[in-house]
């Protein structure tokens, strides 16, 4: 539709998210999970079935086959025509061989990787780490 291209071309990615859909309105840019969530809003307003879906990209296009990469976490969005159709709003393309799709729900927090309880001593962090690996 039309209206993911528009929607797409006045929004910047960030590469993180941005926290409010009004903050990434206002301020014309946010993260994957941000762009995702108002192209699906939008989308949803003019009638189309749309979903959220979460996985990983592959950084480096150029890797070599069985070269680790160290990864990270992505969203894009699918809408129903007929069959569900992929779109990226963070970087404007269709999803291909370089994605790995994870789980797919209404929104984020279907889909979310991490969910839970977190302790621990005062000022101890929880990270996460993704390798990810070019099989062909």
């Amino acid at each position: 539709p039309a209206n993911r291209l528009l929607l797409a071309h006045q929004l910047a990615y960030l590469g993180h998210h941005a926290s409010t859909a009004d903050k990434v309105w206002n301020v014309g840019e946010g993260g994957s999970i941000d762009l995702a969530h108002l192209t699906i809003a939008a989308l949803r307003a003019a009638g189309i079935p749309a979903r959220f879906v979460i996985g990983y990209l592959l950084p480096d296009r150029t890797a070599e086959i069985g070269e680790v990469i160290s990864g990270h976490g992505h969203c894009w969005i699918e809408w129903w025509d007929g069959e569900w159709v992929a779109f990226d709003p963070a970087v404007r393309t269709t999803p291909d061989d370089f994605y790995i799709e994870v789980a797919h729900g209404r929104d984020h927090t279907d889909v979310a990787p991490l969910r839970g309880i977190f302790t621990g001593t005062p000022g101890s962090k929880m990270s996460v780490t993704v390798e990810i690996s070019r099989l062909a």
